[in-house]
């Protein structure tokens, strides 16, 4: 196997060109993208590289590993010596130089032995953030991009807020929506929503299809494929535009939805639920509130007590 350096994209993550030969035959070469991160400590939580095969790069002061291997690798690279080292991820304690490892694009790069906790993730477009990862729910690997458990963060913020994120991804929280596109610019990704009503009657709405524009577009949803146990809440916002209540995006000409219904949301005119919505207590249906249309088949705009949103690739 031979590497050829092919260029340094915008975002300075290397790509390489992959030449295989292959009992006299060389295999069709195929652009290779490495995601690498320098680890001051060994984080174990991360898959298996596709690598096993190891070359150094002096002049760049970090390692390749090519291939395949069954054990969690690291790299790390020698500068006085200028030369790299393969180690098992789970036994190295130090080294002459920096480490290396591939980081995860998202929670499916999670070894499925870990945890659910909060992890450094890179996604295919190069921004770099936190995300936590549930690896409990339905086979784990899910990236939560909403939670809502209470009222401790006030969740109705204005456009520049909703697009970085804020709150505690150990608590309540929106992941941002910068980093929700950046998750799902380039693969295709589902989305489950988990919701829980005062009563505690608990209900799943899962989308096969999850998408949402750049801030260019506003934002604008694609969500398809509904399933699940309650009423589909998501369907008729479907190709709408992000809106917050200091920018107004929705098709409604009479009202601004985000004043009107106190939240922030995917609002056409507007909407059958409203998960950044007033967090209350269920008094009564209310418009205004952190509501699911129809939860109950009898009630309109139920306000819930706890809602979670989580995407996976699918």
């Amino acid at each position: 196997m031979t590497f050829t350096k092919v260029r340094r994209n915008p975002t300075g993550v290397l790509l390489y060109m992959a030449m295989i030969s292959v009992i006299g035959t060389e295999l069709q070469a195929v652009p290779v993208q490495q995601n690498w991160v320098r680890l001051p400590a060994v984080d174990t939580c991360y898959l298996p590289l596709t690598g096993g095969i190891i070359t150094t790069a002096p002049s760049l002061s970090h390692c390749l590993v090519f291939g395949s291997t069954s054990q969690r690798k690291v790299a790390s690279y020698d500068e006085t010596s200028g030369f790299c080292t393969l180690h098992d991820q789970t036994t190295i304690v130090s080294t002459s130089g920096d480490v290396y490892v591939l980081s995860p694009r998202d929670c499916s790069d999670v070894d499925p032995t870990c945890s659910s906790n909060i992890h450094r993730i890179t996604t295919i477009t190069g921004n770099s953030f936190d995300v936590f990862c549930d690896m409990d729910t339905d086979n784990g690997h899910w990236n939560v991009i909403h939670n809502r458990q209470s009222s401790d963060i006030d969740f109705y913020r204005n456009w520049n807020e909703y697009k970085t994120g804020f709150g505690d991804l150990n608590g309540n929280f929106w992941l941002g929506n910068d980093n929700i596109h950046s998750l799902v610019a380039f693969s295709p990704y589902k989305l489950r929503i988990d919701l829980e009503a005062w009563d505690g009657t608990v209900g799943i709405a899962v989308y096969s299809v999850f998408q949402i524009a750049s801030e260019a577009d506003n934002y604008r949803l694609l969500v398809d494929g509904f399933s699940g146990d309650i009423r589909d809440g998501m369907e008729y916002v479907n190709g709408s535009m992000f809106s917050t209540k200091d920018r107004d995006n929705d098709d409604n000409a009479n009202i601004d939805c985000a004043l009107y219904r106190h939240g922030a949301w995917w609002y056409r005119a507007c909407s059958h639920s409203n998960l950044n919505g007033k967090y209350m207590e269920d008094n009564g249906d209310s418009k205004q509130s952190m509501c699911w249309r129809f939860f109950f088949v009898d009630r309109s705009h139920v306000p819930m007590k706890k809602a979670r949103m989580v995407i996976k690739r699918r």
